[in-house]
């Protein structure tokens, strides 16, 4: 699990930096944040005295609260969207497609 977190830790930082819109830099931080978090708990075993986790309900909260304002704002179509309208969009594209494939 650590490998996998690990491995999406990077993608919140390279949308940031390819001109995604305000509203999705201004998100990104805290995802950023909270995956450093995870790292941390998940690199401790429970004889190194594993803390409590900080990635609580309300941390999730947020992230499901922007996703439903973010679908609401950006209704999905009815067909397979082919990913190429940003560069923002295509690295979160791209970011989601390996997490998936990473179980996530």
């Amino acid at each position: 699990m650590l490998g996998t977190v690990d491995e999406a830790s990077p993608a919140p930082g390279v949308v940031r930096a390819s001109g995604a819109s305000a509203e999705t830099r201004d998100l990104l931080p805290a995802i950023q944040h909270d995956l450093r978090r995870m790292m941390s708990e998940l690199a401790l075993t429970p004889s190194q005295g594993r803390p409590e986790p900080r990635i609580t309900p309300a941390c999730l909260r947020v992230l499901e609260e922007a996703y439903r304002a973010a679908t609401a704002a950006h209704p999905r179509g009815s067909t397979f969207t082919v990913p190429g309208g940003s560069m923002a969009g295509v690295l979160l594209h791209l970011a989601h497609a390996g997490e998936a494939g990473m179980g996530i």
